[in-house]
């Protein structure tokens, strides 16, 4: 199958999977959470800050996923796929491809987001948790800390109401990642936190300011540690 002309067009595109759920069309969470904006806004960015010709698109599980370095998925808890659609994900790994895990918060995400993996990655599903001094958080920008993005209205409460969701195991922001045999990172998981809602927000002079720059440097240095690597 050809490339699109947007493809041809850019030096990278933004693929967001469209992923069959467990919810259907009436509830937010699912693979379109934050869309369109989200994938507006940090397409443009990375294009203003980077020099990188950058578009987006999503895309759907199936074969076509193997065009795409770089696969964005929003809410994975919510992923309801076959057995055929894990083994596609597992080959893609395979074959170099690099995923974004986005929007897990608490123990109430994190295990149906393992169940997950397991099923993909069989028996090599062990996460690692990353520490500020791995090269991902220098790729192209210093990140000193790792913050907790969240949605608009939990900002907009920020004086009285908790900065988390899913309860206690929801509080503190942890980056984990995926090794293959080979010792290459394929996998990132952002666990308890939400950066896509800091792309969505980033034209709204009310969402806190170093909350989007977080998504924002986070979203940019796995673009460059990916197509680095």
């Amino acid at each position: 199958m050809q490339p699109s002309a947007a493809q041809e067009n850019a030096g990278f595109v933004f693929a967001r999977l469209e992923y069959p759920g467990l919810r259907d069309n009436t509830y937010i969470k699912n693979w379109y959470t934050d869309y369109p904006d989200a994938d507006n806004h940090i397409v443009t960015l990375l294009n203003r800050l980077t020099g990188i010709r950058a578009t987006s698109e999503k895309v759907p599980l199936a074969e076509d996923i193997y065009r795409y370095p770089f696969i964005y998925i929003v809410e994975p808890a919510q992923m309801n796929i076959t057995s055929e659609q894990a083994a596609l994900l597992r080959e893609y790994l395979n074959r170099g491809g690099f995923l974004m895990l986005d929007d897990i918060h608490g123990d109430l995400d994190l295990l149906p987001v393992l169940v997950l993996l397991k099923r993909v990655l069989l028996d090599r599903d062990r996460l690692v948790e990353l520490d500020i001094s791995h090269p991902i958080f220098s790729s192209f920008y210093n990140i000193g800390e790792v913050l907790q993005v969240v949605n608009d209205g939990l900002a907009y409460c920020s004086s009285w109401c908790e900065q988390w969701e899913n309860g206690p195991t929801g509080k503190d922001p942890k980056v984990f990642a995926h090794y293959d045999d080979d010792g290459h990172m394929n996998i990132i998981l952002m666990h308890n936190n939400d950066i896509a809602d800091g792309w969505q927000w980033l034209d709204d002079p009310n969402y806190p300011r170093q909350l989007a720059a977080f998504a924002v440097k986070m979203f940019v240095n796995s673009i460059i540690w990916t197509l680095a690597h």
